[in-house]
């Protein structure tokens, strides 16, 4: 069975409870840093989320 998935690109600032979040729901793997920025302050999340699961 194939899951049909939506991708949806957000842009969030960095925090600890943030990465924590991402690791509980196992996002990590998807997580990708935006070369742009200069810090690490912002980050662009690329996010390939199940239709069924909510963040």
């Amino acid at each position: 069975m194939t899951r049909k998935l939506n991708f949806q690109e957000i842009t969030l600032p960095v925090t600890d409870g943030l990465i924590a979040m991402l690791a509980k729901r196992h996002l990590v793997p998807v997580l990708t840093i935006n070369t742009h920025f200069d810090h690490l302050s912002v980050i662009v999340i690329n996010l390939a989320i199940d239709k069924h699961h909510k963040l």
